[in-house]
């Protein structure tokens, strides 16, 4: 009995001394169901993963919203340490590129049609002469040569609520969205924004993106994702979210 009390004080100093304060930031347009951002609220998949990471790995957040392009700079100059829900080769011109967790997540964007309208072949040669909605600054390389050369027109929403029901109203032939984007919005008000799911277009693991400032603390960050993985607690946090 007292080797085991003698264990568990020794692995609560342990956690006492390791214990940092990370400060978070998210996009302060918000981007359901991963993030949003409600009267300075925020919520979503992303800052409950962040919560429950910090209550595994005995640290403390603090969360601030920013405007992308401010977020982006807050990381360059280090008064950010972490960046949630990011994959590398969307930051690869970062100057500080940053360290990156274990995948958390596997997100994929998807072709939506209006519908009885989805396409038999869905190769890219099948959409010349057509619109193709999409979040404006988002890349998609497999049609980026297509937009840039005219083939496909491509044309820019800048809020997904947008882009479904810009779809809806003829403005596009179909759009790419996060299917993950899609369900939750299908979900919400199925009769303004649901669509007919096509192929995948890409598909991306998401992780933490950690200041090199904070890398120490990279193998508890991956540890505590690990146990929400293998506990069920993740797929708990994205189910919620979604239904």
């Amino acid at each position: 009995m007292k080797k085991t009390l003698l264990i568990f004080v020794l692995v609560s100093l342990s956690l006492h001394v390791n214990a940092e304060t990370f400060r978070i930031a998210y996009y302060d347009g918000g981007d359901a169901p991963f993030v949003q951002t409600t009267n300075g609220r925020v919520y979503g998949i992303f800052p409950e993963l962040m919560a429950a990471i910090a209550q595994k790995s005995g640290d403390q957040i603090e969360v601030q919203a920013l405007p992308i392009k401010r977020l982006l700079n807050a990381f360059e100059v280090g008064s950010i340490d972490i960046e949630v829900g990011v994959n590398s080769k969307w930051r690869s011109t970062s100057l500080v590129p940053g360290i990156y967790s274990d995948p958390f997540l596997t997100v994929s964007d998807i072709l939506c049609y209006r519908f009885g309208e989805i396409k038999k072949n869905e190769r890219i040669a099948d959409f010349s002469g057509e619109t193709i909605g999409v979040i404006a600054n988002y890349s998609y390389p497999e049609f980026d040569s297509a937009f840039s050369k005219g083939i496909i027109k491509r044309a820019d929403a800048f809020t997904n609520p947008n882009l479904l029901t810009m779809l809806k109203a003829k403005r596009f032939d179909q759009i790419i969205i996060s299917q993950y984007v899609k369900q939750y919005w299908a979900k919400s008000d199925p009769a303004k924004y649901n669509c007919d799911e096509g192929r995948i277009v890409e598909s991306s693991d998401v992780m933490l993106r950690v200041h090199p400032g904070k890398a120490s603390a990279l193998p508890r960050l991956n540890a505590a994702i690990e146990s929400l993985k293998k506990s069920g607690e993740l797929d708990a946090i994205i189910k919620r979210n979604i239904n």
